[in-house]
């Protein structure tokens, strides 16, 4: 999405942040931008409610291929971590 900031006034960075938790620990290769990653996952929103998922999803980590925080939470994961 576009950004805009005016020159010479604040700006307070209120984007939402991403909170990792690590379930399962990894013990395979980290994961650093430009790897080709593949996923398993499950969305869900607060009321329980399955929206999306995939049992096997490949892209590029770190080429804006996917949402922000899927970039920035899946850097530094390892294989098998979960």
């Amino acid at each position: 999405g576009q950004s805009f900031k005016v020159k010479g006034e604040e700006y307070e960075d209120t984007s939402p942040k991403v909170t990792i938790e690590e379930l399962v620990e990894g013990d395979g290769d980290c994961a650093s931008s430009g790897d080709l990653v593949e996923m398993s996952y499950v969305g869900k929103l607060d009321s329980g409610h399955t929206f999306d998922s995939a049992k096997s999803f490949k892209f590029t980590l770190g080429a804006g291929d996917v949402i922000k925080g899927w970039d920035q939470g899946i850097t530094g994961m390892r294989v098998g971590e979960g």
